[in-house]
């Protein structure tokens, strides 16, 4: 079975299952997203760490270029360039139009990986306010209301927690109506 599909399954097998504490049930769920999490992160920072070479790559390539041409400011500036990708992943500031160019498609990638993870992130947590919400109303239906309302405090502290690690690079906050 693949990772993405352990999840539903897993929900399904829960919420089918013989009443549970709210505290085992968010654990149950916990243990499933965090799994699924962590191998959506491990997959994007491989992809980032592709990339990163690929960059790199692409940058000694240019380095080759600028040899070949005499000049050596540029040389420096693509060395610099590198370095910094290989230490901490990041861009430098330098405004070589060549270095710009595959600057501009190196970012735009990493953008990409990470909203790819942002997105799986997203999913796991839609699916997980779901089976809460399910488990809330079987609960409330079947008059367990305390552990209803135990289920949803725990939950939406759980749902807290696997939102804090997405990218808000995306949000957008309305005007505050009240003046």
């Amino acid at each position: 079975m693949s990772p993405g599909k352990l999840l539903p399954t897993l929900i399904s097998c829960v919420l089918m299952a013989s009443p549970i504490l709210a505290d085992d049930f968010i654990d149950t769920l916990n243990e499933s997203a965090s799994a699924e999490i962590e191998k959506s992160e491990t997959d994007a920072l491989q992809k980032q760490a592709d990339l990163s070479k690929k960059y790199i790559a692409a940058l000694k390539g240019l380095e080759e270029k600028f040899k070949s041409s005499g000049d050596l400011d540029a040389i420096i500036r693509v060395r610099a360039e590198a370095d910094s990708i290989e230490k901490s992943g990041e861009v430098t500031s330098h405004a070589d139009k060549s270095i710009n160019e595959l600057r501009e498609k190196y970012l735009a990638a990493r953008k990409e990986i990470v909203t790819d993870a942002n997105v799986a992130r997203q999913k796991v947590v839609e699916t997980l306010t779901k089976a809460i919400r399910e488990k809330e109303a079987a609960l409330t239906k079947g008059g367990q209301v305390e552990q209803a309302l135990a289920l949803r405090k725990a939950g939406e502290e759980l749902l807290l927690e696997l939102s804090a690690g997405m990218a808000s690079d995306n949000v957008a906050f309305d005007d505050d109506p009240r003046g």
